[in-house]
């Protein structure tokens, strides 16, 4: 029987000095995710989104 499973790349980069990062699967389009000041800069979903 064949193995069908596949390899999923994923990426994510720090875009400032806060807490904004943009994560990246493959050839999707990237999903920034940040937090509420003073942390962050709402700039995205929170990481409970």
């Amino acid at each position: 029987m064949a193995d069908k499973s596949k390899e999923l790349n994923a990426s994510i980069t720090l875009i400032n000095e806060k807490l904004n990062f943009k994560g990246v699967v493959e050839d999707n389009m990237p999903i920034y995710i940040d937090y509420t000041p003073p942390l962050g800069d709402n700039m995205g979903y929170t990481s409970l989104e």
